[in-house]
């Protein structure tokens, strides 16, 4: 059961698969739902994955020091839980898209704690990655809207509009 909830943190495919129901749900009332998750995708790898693990350089949990691992242990460094960072991006997300869906946080910190159930993180790992992830998806909601704003007044502009014939 630890190891299925794990895979839903890094499972991509996962979490796009529930933006594509809501999508095909939403269609026509937003046009610009991929905009955040793929900025948010792309935030949550180049922040986590190549710029904070390394960064941080912390050293997961190993039996040498009382850990019990479950399955095998990743290779990259511990801090932040890219799996939480993925978790409550998303979460954040797509709770914004569908207010009834705060539930997805309830997920997310299922996946967290399978993380340290499993024995490949430490809590502050986890929670380091919780706050991570929220903050990648206030920012890729933010961008989203910058985006729009720009595209509404490329569309908007006067050199655009057709003139008359006199």
């Amino acid at each position: 059961m630890g190891e299925a909830l794990s895979g839903f943190g890094y499972s991509w495919i996962l979490w796009f698969g529930i933006g594509i129901f809501l999508f095909i749900r939403n269609e026509r009332r937003d046009h610009w739902f991929w905009v955040p998750l793929g900025v948010a995708a792309l935030l949550c790898y180049l922040i986590s994955e190549l710029m904070l693990k390394n960064w941080f350089g912390r050293v997961r949990p190993d039996a040498l020091n009382g850990a019990v691992i479950v399955s095998l242990i990743p290779q990259s460094f511990s801090f932040p839980s890219t799996h939480a960072v993925v978790a409550f991006a998303f979460a954040y997300l797509f709770s914004r898209k569908e207010v009834h869906w705060v539930w997805m946080f309830g997920l997310a910190f299922l996946v967290c704690f399978s993380r340290m159930y499993l024995g490949h993180h430490y809590p502050m790992d986890v929670i380091g990655g919780a706050g991570v992830g929220i903050c990648i998806g206030v920012g890729s909601q933010w961008i989203e809207s910058l985006v729009h704003v720009v595209h509404q007044r490329i569309s908007h502009h006067p050199s655009k509009k057709k003139k008359k014939k006199v």
